[in-house]
């Protein structure tokens, strides 16, 4: 919803500067009336697009504040600076036809794709004034705004497959072994609470099954081999007050990220 706002104000500066090009009227002499909704469909595409793409780039991040700055710098870089290149590579005739290969990858960029598509509409405008010809295309032919468009649409359910991939820790598992710690690392000898047998074997038993929450076996081993969590099992009653307290390091903030799906847990029952 957050992209609602600065996509309605820029198809509203569009209209308001009356960019011939990109609204289509009467001044544009290669548009169609097909144009301005043809730019409101790529503005729309555009969104879709780019929400689950900068999602994936903020997986690279542990901290919010690099996430940002960093997601920032590289959309500029695949967007404006790579239309740029793409837009010279073009000019230059020696490297029209690598540049035309480039683009298959290119337009894997939500940001690409959006600049692309309003530089075509502009460069076709161009052209038809420098040639004087009468020949309308249509926006959403692949000649202008068309392969970009049809982009939008599989990059949408690229990166969001990626996304749901990366948050769910798809069940493959080749993929599991290579990315979870070993779960089989060996704690040494623990002296465990009498207290604390006797829940984790009320959990395993099936005698907490009805309880409102149940934990058996939560185990968080990090790269390296260091474990966080040790087979954590225990329920929690409807209705009952629960206190998570601990000593710092005993594993409590990483027991809460797994609950709420911030981290993947290296096992659990």
């Amino acid at each position: 919803m957050m992209y609602v706002v600065p996509c309605v104000a820029a198809l509203l500066l569009i209209k308001l500067f009356d960019i011939s090009a990109l609204t289509g009227n009467s001044e544009c002499s290669s548009c169609t009336s097909a144009t301005f909704p043809a730019v409101i469909v790529l503005f729309v595409l555009f969104g879709l697009a780019i929400c689950p793409f900068t999602y994936c780039l903020s997986f690279l991040f542990k901290e919010h504040a690099a996430a940002q700055t960093f997601t920032l710098k590289i959309n500029f870089l695949v967007g404006v600076v790579l239309m740029i290149v793409s837009y010279i590579l073009d000019v230059i005739e020696s490297t029209e036809s690598v540049n035309a290969a480039l683009k298959f990858i290119w337009r894997l960029s939500p940001l690409f794709d959006l600049g692309n598509g309003l530089l075509s509409l502009v460069l076709n405008e161009l052209d038809t004034l420098q040639d004087g010809t009468t020949e309308k295309k249509s926006p959403f032919s692949t000649d202008l705004m068309g392969a970009e468009m049809i982009y939008l649409v599989l990059t949408t359910f690229l990166f969001s497959a990626v996304v749901l991939a990366i948050d769910y820790d798809v069940k493959i598992p080749g993929l599991r072994r290579t990315n979870t710690p070993d779960r089989s690392i060996d704690d040494g000898k623990l002296d465990i609470d009498e207290d604390v047998a006797k829940e984790a074997q009320r959990v395993t038993s099936g005698a907490a099954n009805d309880d409102a929450v149940k934990i058996a076996g939560l185990r968080k081993v990090h790269p390296g081999g260091k474990v966080a969590v040790r087979d954590l099992s225990f329920g929690l009653k409807r209705g009952e007050c629960f206190g998570f307290l601990g000593i710092n390091g005993a594993g409590k903030t990483t027991t809460m990220k797994m609950l709420t799906g911030d981290v993947a847990p290296t096992f659990e029952f």
